[in-house]
């Protein structure tokens, strides 16, 4: 038989999206290495996903929870980051809110006084739009709002000379957990760590560590299209469109409790109907695709200690708003395990136990 490779990191990061790429980047920036296991899947969350933040909650107009902290946190991340790995990664051209009424527009001006929210509104930011938007109520522009690359942080962080990547599914009967270290058995290597993180995403359900999690997977579909309408800003209307540069867009998104293995003709039809609330010209459907969302049952990350095994770690749970909390909350686990600091309760996976 021939003898595995041994393969030696100071993190095992379990799970290769959003989450996995956050926590891994957090260890890299700190001259660590890591060894990152993930199958591609296709319809992850994180390869779907639009990457908007945004400090609002745009139904009834109110600050989003913990957004000082959390947007303070990610305008000082993000570029650090960019910096770190050598790529664009964050675009911060702010997002418009566009009503639909007159009573929305009416709200909008009324939350541009509010103490709570008028630091998130810009009064003064108007930027040239194509004829083709339909904004016959006018719009509002979002501060602190943008979105981030999704696609192009995970591929940066897999690629980074300090990551090793193995694209393969992760089998929990071939993990060792030791008092001082971590040892999986790969198919043709074995890998040795001081600690390991389980950032899965839903996978996370067939995780034996964390039975008493509390997710529900929802099914969420997008559409990416091409049209010759010219926008530089990700809009917002009965959901999002989101420009991709050459005329290209991504088009968001469904929520659905049924889980479904595909796309459905009818979150096709709701998508197509978002489009055409907001543009008024021609357009073509180039893709239509979907992914497993892990909803979590207080809209809360979990994140934090194993109860029983202080070197396995989990990072889950971040929800619609992973963009916006997961830098903060990937630095926040470093530094329970680096510093000794405590995990925030209202996230911390000890709620589960």
């Amino acid at each position: 038989m021939k003898e595995k490779k041994i393969i030696t990191a100071d993190a095992l990061i379990v799970g290769g999206g959003l989450a996995g790429a956050l926590m891994g980047l957090i260890h890299l920036m700190h001259h660590k290495t890591v060894i990152i296991i993930d199958a591609f899947n296709p319809h992850s969350a994180s390869h779907v996903a639009a990457g908007i933040v945004n400090p609002l909650q745009l139904k009834n107009i109110t600050r989003a929870w913990n957004s000082d902290t959390l947007f303070s946190f990610l305008h000082d991340f993000y570029p650090k980051a960019e910096s770190f790995l050598g790529c664009s990664i964050f675009n911060q051209t702010p997002v418009l809110k566009f009503f639909s009424s007159q009573k929305e527009e009416n709200d909008w001006q009324i939350a541009a006084s509010d103490s709570k929210t008028k630091g998130f509104i810009s009064q003064t930011y108007k930027p040239h739009l194509p004829a083709d938007l339909i904004s016959d109520f006018g719009f509002g522009a979002i501060k602190s709002s943008g979105w981030i690359d999704i696609k192009t942080l995970i591929k940066s962080v897999k690629t980074h000379k300090n990551t090793q990547y193995l694209n393969q599914a992760f089998n929990y009967e071939q993990l060792n957990i030791k008092n001082d270290n971590i040892v999986y058995v790969a198919k043709d290597s074995m890998l040795k760590t001081k600690s390991v993180f389980f950032c899965e995403g839903i996978g996370v359900l067939n995780n034996p560590l964390f039975k008493p999690l509390k997710l529900t997977p929802t099914h969420g579909e997008v559409l990416k299209i091409k049209t010759p309408i010219s926008l530089q800003n990700p809009i917002h209307r009965s959901g999002f469109i989101l420009p991709l540069g050459n005329n290209t867009y991504k088009v968001g998104s469904t929520y659905n409790n049924t889980i479904l293995p595909n796309t459905t003709a009818k979150g096709k039809t709701y998508l197509m109907q978002t489009i055409e609330k907001n543009i008024s010209c021609k357009y073509e459907i180039t893709d239509h695709s979907y992914g497993i969302r892990p909803n979590v049952y207080d809209r809360r990350p979990i994140i934090g200690q194993h109860p029983k095994h202080s070197n396995c770690y989990i990072f889950n749970g971040l929800g619609s708003r992973g963009a916006s909390q997961g830098p903060y909350y990937a630095q926040m686990l470093y530094d329970l395990i680096t510093k000794g600091k405590k995990i925030d309760p209202i996230v911390d996976v000890g709620r589960f136990f």
